[in-house]
């Protein structure tokens, strides 16, 4: 298991955006507006952008791949949960990350593509006014959502690894 925390958190931090962004002199997680893959793609074009999507979406989808091959289903799911919280604390941007809704996407995928547009409700909780409150609403949706709907305390743990990655970068903003 502890090997799926570590891999999850490792596919998480990577940060293709920055890099995309780099290679062109541009620092796309800076400033305000949009940052990351947005920003990306505003910055540097639909190509990139799009490519920037993918590999941010395939982190997560890899990460529940490789989980569940060293730890089963359980280890499946605590890497997906992992990669987004190694999204939003990248050690790679000196433990500063985006909100990891993309590389969430790619995770739920890979666990139960049902499980898409209850979470894509639930994240509208972001649009909240005041930061904390985006940050409480978002930290208690997806625990409580995943654990209702997936039934499992894997899927407890995932939703408490999502709700903290997308609180952190609710609080962020």
């Amino acid at each position: 298991m502890a090997s799926a925390l570590l891999l999850g958190f490792l596919l998480g931090s990577l940060p293709f955006p920055f890099w995309f962004g780099a290679l062109r002199g541009l620092r796309v997680v800076d400033g305000p507006g949009p940052r990351g893959t947005l920003a990306a793609y505003r910055a540097l074009g639909p190509i990139p952008g799009l490519l920037a999507f993918l590999l941010e979406v395939g982190k997560g989808l890899l990460a529940v791949a490789l989980g569940e091959e060293v730890g089963g289903p359980l280890g499946g799911l605590a890497a997906g949960g992992m990669a987004v919280l190694g999204h939003a604390l990248s050690p790679w941007l000196a433990f500063r990350g985006g909100w990891g809704g993309v590389t969430a996407l790619g995770v739920l995928f890979a666990v139960d593509p049902g499980l898409l547009p209850p979470a894509l409700l639930a994240s509208l909780l972001g649009l909240l006014p005041h930061p904390l409150g985006r940050a409480l609403a978002l930290g208690g949706a997806f625990p409580l959502l995943l654990a209702l709907l997936g039934g499992t305390p894997g899927h407890l743990l995932l939703g408490a690894l999502l709700g903290l990655a997308l609180g952190l970068g609710a609080l962020r903003e």
